[in-house]
């Protein structure tokens, strides 16, 4: 599994446990406001990234760059827009702005860089002289 691959999972997996913590504590951690329609965009997001990661690289960049975007528009939205709701409907503050605005970075880096696995690099190093 690439790194890439490797990443999207691993932030697929915080996306499910935090869609479900949501359920249980609002706001989460303290810091974050999330309402039954923010965890369950939670909960989609990390089956996604999780669906899309198990595939492999390729799936995993393209997953990265559409979410990336996706939470870059948030983030922008939710910094112009006043109040705590997106869209009249889904609970969100401040906090969630700047995280939209991380993860939008994120995947971002993760979709558009090239970063590699452990497979890859040895596919292209060159061969020893000696």
């Amino acid at each position: 599994m690439s790194t890439v691959s490797k990443s999207v999972m691993t932030l697929g997996i915080i996306f499910i446990i935090i869609g479900i913590w949501g359920f249980f504590q609002n706001p989460i951690l303290g810091l974050f406001l999330a309402d039954p329609v923010h965890n369950g965009v939670h909960l989609i997001s990390g089956i996604l990234a999780v669906i899309f990661a198990s595939r492999g690289e390729a799936p995993a960049k393209q997953f990265s760059k559409v979410f990336g975007v996706i939470y870059g528009l948030l983030a922008i939205y939710g910094f112009f827009v006043p109040g705590h709701l997106y869209f009249g409907f889904l609970q969100a503050n401040n906090a969630d702005d700047w995280l939209h605005l991380v993860l939008a970075a994120i995947f971002l880096y993760l979709g558009y860089s090239r970063v590699y696995g452990v497979y890859h690099r040895r596919m292209h190093e060159a061969p020893a002289r000696g």
